[in-house]
């Protein structure tokens, strides 16, 4: 209520024309597990309708996906959840068919599909179709990115930017420390905007490893890092991908403090929980964009701060709210390891 819920509170308030209803299980909110919330008339009328006081549009997801699809009368059902549009991908006619059938049956009144389609015609006329618009395509990519709104983008990811552990405020890093190490799990030049940000400030050696990356080659690179008296992993490598480096960083434990750097979403971090536990710090910025690469860069260097949360739980290591604050122009603390 307070995590989920809340970005469709804020919106359903601030006007919001539709809403598409997932095929999820919510035993939470739908007393019958079976039942996908698309289906439910608790989430779609008691819910989103009555609780959320949302009059607008109601669309499901597609009908022929696995989590609905071996419905019977899935088109019906939908349309009894409360949905006003269905999205039917195979056999229409057959869709129409069974719901002429369950008005037929009384399963279904007039008085329900009447009030779907008055919904959706307003809707039309709302947006001005019924006058035909001709939206120019020319420049029309130019009309939509404007500079406000990749500002506004930005701003949300760099918000968005979250530190877990730095133990001993190992962040910021300073180049006192002599020659920093950076080894990058992904394809080559996936992390140059975060590369070209720390070289701006600190000597670094960069090191690379790929899934063709053998064995002889990746313990090679092991022992190099040993040379070193900071090591940041940057992991580029999508979701599951990250999860066949599993192995190799079971066994990752230089004797210098190491800093990890996700640009991905929260399920590589979950796939290498371990070792990311037995981190001096993290840093998860959900996605690899060129800004902000350059912006994680300016964290870790000490010039951007950093005061993000996460809004859930990944593995049994980084609890929901986890976070630690790393403000522009910290001074860098002294790890145990410096002293042996």
């Amino acid at each position: 209520d307070s995590v989920e819920l809340y970005p469709f509170k804020e919106a359903i308030q601030a006007g919001l024309g539709g809403v598409m209803v997932g095929h999820l299980q919510v035993p939470a909110l739908e007393p019958d597990r079976i039942t996908p919330s698309s289906l439910s008339h608790s989430i779609v009328t008691d819910l989103l309708r009555g609780e959320l006081g949302f009059n607008g549009l109601v669309f499901t997801d597609a009908l022929a996906m696995k989590g609905v699809a071996a419905e019977s009368d899935v088109t019906v059902k939908a349309l009894k959840a409360g949905n006003d549009m269905v999205l039917v991908q195979q056999n229409v006619e057959k869709a129409q068919e069974s719901v002429v059938q369950a008005i037929k049956d009384g399963r279904l009144t007039m008085e329900e599909i009447d009030a779907k389609c008055r919904r959706i015609l307003a809707y039309k006329y709302r947006l001005g179709l019924s006058r035909r618009p001709m939206i120019p395509v020319d420049g029309l990519s130019d009309r939509i990115h404007t500079p406000e709104a990749q500002a506004l983008v930005t701003k949300l990811r760099t918000s968005a930017v979250t530190v877990l552990g730095n133990y001993f405020q190992i962040l910021p890093l300073t180049a006192t420390k002599g020659e920093i190490a950076v080894l990058t799990v992904g394809d080559e030049g996936s992390d140059a905007s975060f590369i070209e940000g720390l070289r701006s400030e600190l000597p670094l050696k960069t090191f690379r490893m790929d899934k063709n990356t053998g064995e002889e080659e990746r313990r090679k690179i092991v022992k190099e890092l040993g040379n070193y008296r900071r090591v940041v992993v940057c992991i580029t490598v999508q979701d599951k991908e990250a999860g066949e480096y599993r192995s190799f960083f079971a066994g990752f434990r230089p004797q210098a403090p190491v800093v990890y750097a996700f640009f991905t979403s929260y399920r590589a971090l979950a796939s290498l929980e371990e070792a990311a536990a037995r981190s001096a710090a993290v840093v998860l910025a959900h996605s690899g964009e060129e800004d902000l690469q350059r912006y994680v860069a300016d964290v870790v260097l000490g010039k951007a701060s950093a005061t993000g949360r996460l809004s859930m739980r990944i593995g049994n290591t980084f609890a929901a709210g986890s976070g630690v604050d790393v403000i522009s122009g910290s001074p860098t603390g002294i790890a145990p390891e410096d002293y042996g």
